[in-house]
């Protein structure tokens, strides 16, 4: 069963819409070598998600999970509730990965309503995969500024020691390019 969403499943970095190329060309570079975090920000539809995908798509040991998704398991976890099922994909076992996979997506980074538990949360997930060197991607809808003040100073920090790369303010669901890619119109 795969963790990548159905909607997402064909993402591929040479069938990525609309983007510049000089972006495309860097992520490509990351994803040859990945390393460190990648931090993906732009608006809604601009198309980071479907690159964070196309990259993990290459990737074996992945985990694709939201920012809400996350939170659910972890709020489960402290709970002492069983969490093998988030929805659209498995949790991941723990007697393979332990508390981290090798290559993760966070999806919709500070797009919720956090507390602080929830703040708390995020920071450690970040400070966890920063500590242990794994490749992370993570896509949001703001900068990393914005991150300071939503988050914190420190996670920020960690996210900016590795690549960064904002989208164009485009949304490509609007204009129908992600739709034309999922049929094989483009």
């Amino acid at each position: 069963m795969s963790d990548i969403p159905p909607k997402y499943r064909t993402a591929a970095l040479d069938n990525c819409p609309d983007l510049p190329n000089d972006l495309l060309l860097a992520l490509a570079a990351w994803s040859a070598v990945p390393a460190g975090s990648l931090f993906l920000h732009g608006e809604p539809g601009s198309g980071k998600t479907w690159s964070a995908v196309a990259i993990l798509n290459e990737q074996r040991e992945r985990l694709f999970i939201t920012e809400s998704d996350y939170l659910d398991h972890r709020r489960k976890r402290v709970s002492g509730e069983r969490t093998w099922d988030l929805g659209h994909h498995p949790i991941w076992p723990s007697e393979v990965w332990g508390e981290h996979p090798r290559f993760m997506l966070l999806d919709d980074f500070c797009s919720t309503r956090l507390t602080d538990w929830g703040k708390a949360e995020m920071a450690r997930l970040i400070d966890k995969r920063y500590t242990l060197d794994l490749p992370t991607i993570v896509t949001c809808n703001l900068d990393l500024d914005a991150v300071t003040q939503q988050i914190d100073a420190r996670t920020a920090s960690r996210l900016a020691e590795g690549q960064v790369h904002g989208f164009p303010a485009k949304d490509l669901r609007q204009v129908g390019s992600l739709a034309q890619i999922r049929e094989g119109r483009v």
